[in-house]
């Protein structure tokens, strides 16, 4: 494991590229200790996990942070400081910052449920049945994990998607995809900002997915799955 002053030699070695310096001043060091805790707490705003040692100000105290980790921190360390300098971050930093820091969100930003709104219409439902109710009704409560959820069939639910840590820094969704695998209905969808809603209706027992394609407006393009595991489920008063 790498410490914090590791991270910060990483981020100046990719700084080289630019001709910033050769070698960093203690100024330089300091400057750059603030910009990463800054930058983790950044990412510990967005639910965004990474283990990052607070609690010790120590610079040469270890990150916390996995190995896997580290690129897409230092890369994103040295996007920041050419602000600092005054600088165009090359090119080639651009891709790997993007790159390592898409990795990072997608192993770690999390995806939020919503219940389906109980004011919208039951269609075929029966409210007094409760958990058994179909179609629009009120959605059962899914794990909020990285991993496949689970759900229960003909129960409905909204899933809201975030995609700002995927995305470059001030870059605004300006569409998506969605397309969801046999036995899963999308409802509707829509975004709101960098937020993709979809309402999902599960109507087969099946291991499943929503495949979401999003763009933004400096052509970055991310895909994102909702992954799901759907449990049998008879509907009463629905015949079969």
């Amino acid at each position: 494991m790498k410490t914090k002053a590791d991270l910060i030699n990483d981020a100046y070695s990719a700084l080289l590229m630019t001709n910033v310096t050769a070698g960093a001043s203690a100024n330089d060091v300091e400057l750059a200790f603030n910009k990463l805790n800054s930058f983790m707490h950044e990412l510990n705003s967005r639910n965004m996990k990474t283990g990052y040692n607070f609690l010790d100000d120590d610079i040469n105290s270890l990150s916390g942070v996995r190995p896997w980790m580290n690129e897409a921190i230092s890369y994103g360390l040295a996007m920041r400081l050419c602000t600092n300098f005054g600088i165009e971050p090359p090119a080639t930093l651009i891709a790997s910052a993007n790159a390592s820091m898409s990795n990072l969100s997608a192993q770690l930003a999390r995806v939020y449920p919503v219940n389906y709104p109980s004011r919208a219409p039951v269609g075929s439902g029966q409210r007094w049945l409760g958990r058994f109710r179909g179609h629009y009704g009120a959605a059962s409560q899914y794990s909020n994990t990285d991993a496949t959820q689970d759900a229960v069939q003909f129960s409905s639910g909204q899933y809201k998607v975030d995609f700002s840590p995927y995305l470059q820094l001030d870059e605004l969704l300006t569409g998506f995809t969605q397309q969801p695998t046999s036995g899963i209905n999308v409802l509707s969808s829509s975004f709101d900002g960098n937020i993709v809603t979809l309402n999902i209706q599960f109507e087969a027992s099946v291991i499943g997915q929503v495949n979401i394609v999003a763009t933004g407006n400096k052509g970055t393009v991310v895909p994102r799955s909702l992954n799901f595991n759907i449990a049998s489920q008879v509907q009463i008063g629905v015949a079969t």
